[in-house]
């Protein structure tokens, strides 16, 4: 098969994905692969797919030759990360925060997401203020920043940051939720 059709073939695995059809999804993004298995889109989104299912042992090849062809992407450091997470080796996970970039809001996101999943609770509160203090509005930000707070016991924090957000955008009907 040619190139288009291997696109075509992970536009419907996608589609599948969409559609919370997993099993015909891994199934195409394993032929993808074996077929050409410098797909790294295509083999990116079969490891996220493992993670998704807490499946740290068929992620690892996936991540494993992400991190040969990506070796400085910082998504593909956020899933080893993930299976460090998922084996019970947070000293692992820990290890590799640090060289976790925050050079845009999408990175600085990532990373609090990331600090948050290894208990780094207050370099996410640092991460996620940044980010709060550009974009006030944002639900994501918000409610990450609470989880944050309230992972460090620091309820009136976790409060003040729902009450904030509220008086910022009264229309969010999710943030009283």
């Amino acid at each position: 098969q040619g190139a288009a059709d291997e696109r075509l073939t992970y536009v419907l695995a996608n589609a599948y994905l969409q559609t919370r059809q997993t099993g015909q999804a891994k199934t195409m993004l394993i032929q993808i692969l074996s077929r050409h298995p410098d797909f790294t889109t295509a083999r990116r989104t079969l490891a996220q797919l493992f993670l998704s299912e807490n499946d740290a042992d068929d992620a690892e090849p996936q991540v494993a030759a992400l991190e040969k062809a990506l070796p400085k992407d910082p998504d593909v450091t956020r899933m080893r990360m993930a299976i460090y997470m998922l084996r019970k080796q947070p000293e692992q996970a820990r290890k590799l925060y640090d060289g976790l970039p925050e050079t845009d809001d999408r990175s600085k996101l990532g990373k609090a997401q990331v600090a948050i999943a290894v208990e780094n609770y207050d370099d996410a509160v640092r991460l996620l203020d940044e980010l709060r203090k550009a974009d006030p509005k944002s639900g994501t930000v918000v409610r990450l920043l609470v989880a944050a707070h309230r992972g460090r016991k620091d309820m009136a924090s976790a409060r003040r940051v729902v009450d904030e957000a509220i008086a910022a955008n009264p229309a969010d009907l999710s943030l009283v939720a």
